[in-house]
């Protein structure tokens, strides 16, 4: 089902009709016509090329804010569906991977060129005939199932045949595969190509001041989120204290912001809480301060692109098929246990995006959160069902027990599934206006109309 609501235990297909396409058109258009532009809509909207634009191309930009007010149209329902969840006084957001792709990044779980050179790179004195014949096997395996193998052949080695000197191979060849990981999916980020993430930003504090403080937590390393925040002054609440030295203090979660008016204090509603819960570019191992007990810094490491250096970040989750048991190290531990507990507040609602469900430890406590009654769940796939691979099944049950449980809300396909699109047509202002960009505005009104005096 193309671009696809599962929505109060209903299955809709949200498509542009015949009749609606004509009059965009200004003329009547043929079923096969109608059916493209529809499958094509979310890549329409974002600029992206494809074989029906192409054919098209001409009919299609000379129509396209037609086409954009259509859609604002068509999803004006769902938009103010979501509206409620978005005044939620537990309000949660999960984003991973596949919300940083437009600023940079590549998806994580696909294999490549790049993966296959590292392992057809080995000297054949490296190793023996079975270990390379073992390695031959990987290529064209995707990232995470290359490392988790590789994992397994350098324990094998280290614990079985006590081999250091090949042991000490592998782990060269693991470390190879996480650099070129970063390379991929983290270094090749733009931060000044954020325009997404603002607006995802500004929508979150456009609630009511009265609310509670909107948790985000994210499997992605980057930086986005907090060079973001930092542009429209927002404070991010990210659990580290300190200065000089930032250290880890999960305490700080619970810390809040007021603005005091003579004698009435109020919450500072332009901050948000944000849970790294498989590390951060930015995080640096300090074991040897007495006043770090999670034995973790935080550090400056932006400027408009990270440095690809040789040295690899020793505070991130890479990943690994078993990553689960890594999870259960502090300080991931207790930033899983945030999430739990967040996710277990009264009427507490999670909004997920750019997620693929192949993350065994997150799923699990998805599905946990799942046994609270007033819990609500809402995710955005750019993926229609039809599509999902069998790492995937969890996201796949989940559709089909969106049609009896209403406390599931999914959107699937490119024009409801893709991060752009879900904040440009799917997000709301909740207050109904952005008050930044009005404040600004009128400065710079003031400032102009004064000037040209």
């Amino acid at each position: 089902m193309k671009n696809g609501v599962f929505l109060d235990e209903q299955e809709i297909s949200l498509n542009l009709s015949k009749d609606a396409i004509a009059k965009l058109f200004d003329k009547e258009k043929d079923e096969t016509f109608c059916n493209n532009l529809n499958s094509s809509l979310g890549d329409i909207l974002l600029g992206k090329e494809s074989e029906f634009y192409a054919d098209n191309k001409e009919d299609i930009d000379n129509n396209f804010d037609k086409i954009e007010n259509a859609v604002k149209e068509l999803t004006r329902p769902y938009r103010e569906h979501l509206n409620k969840y978005f005044l939620s006084e537990n309000l949660n957001f999960f984003i991973s991977n596949g919300c940083s792709i437009y600023a940079g990044s590549k998806a994580i779980n696909q294999s490549g060129s790049d993966y296959v050179s590292i392992l057809e790179n080995i000297r054949a004195r490296e190793f023996n005939k079975n270990i390379r014949s073992k390695i031959e096997t990987l290529k064209g395996l995707k990232p995470e199932q290359i490392l988790d193998q590789l994992s397994q052949i350098q324990s094998y080695l280290s614990n079985v045949e006590n081999n250091a000197k090949y042991a000490n191979r592998v782990e060269n060849l693991i470390s190879l595969v996480k650099k070129q990981f970063l390379d991929n999916c983290v270094i090749p980020i733009d931060y000044l190509q954020n325009e997404y993430h603002k607006l995802l930003l500004k929508k979150i504090i456009s609630r009511p001041s009265t609310l509670n403080k909107v948790n985000i937590f994210t499997i992605n390393y980057d930086l986005l989120i907090e060079k973001t925040a930092e542009e429209l002054e927002i404070v991010v609440n990210n659990g580290f204290v300190g200065f000089h030295n930032r250290t880890f203090l999960p305490s700080a979660f619970k810390l809040g912001l007021f603005t005091k008016d003579s004698a009435i204090s109020k919450q500072f509603p332009r901050s948000i809480n944000l849970f790294k819960l498989h590390g951060s570019i930015s995080w640096r191992l300090n074991l040897e301060s007495r006043n770090n007990p999670y034995g973790i810094e935080e550090v400056q490491v932006i400027d408009h692109k990270i440095d690809n250096s040789n040295a690899l970040p020793d505070c991130i989750i890479y990943p690994l098929q078993h990553k689960k048991r890594y999870s259960l190290d502090l300080p991931y531990s207790e930033l899983l246990r945030q999430f739990i507990e967040n996710l277990h507040k009264p009427i507490s609602v999670l909004i997920i995006m750019g997620y693929s469900f192949i993350d065994e430890h997150i799923n699990d406590l998805i599905l946990n959160a799942l046994l609270s009654p007033d819990f609500h769940l809402i995710v955005f796939s750019h993926q229609e069902k039809s599509e999902l691979s069998q790492d995937q099944l969890f996201l796949s049950k989940l559709i089909d027990r969106s049609k009896t449980d209403s406390r599931i809300t999914i959107f699937t396909g490119r024009l409801l599934g893709s991060f752009e699109n879900i904040v440009n047509y799917l997000m709301a202002y909740v207050e109904g206006k952005d008050f930044q960009a009005i404040r600004q505005d009128t400065v710079k009104d003031i400032r102009d109309g004064i000037q040209k005096k």
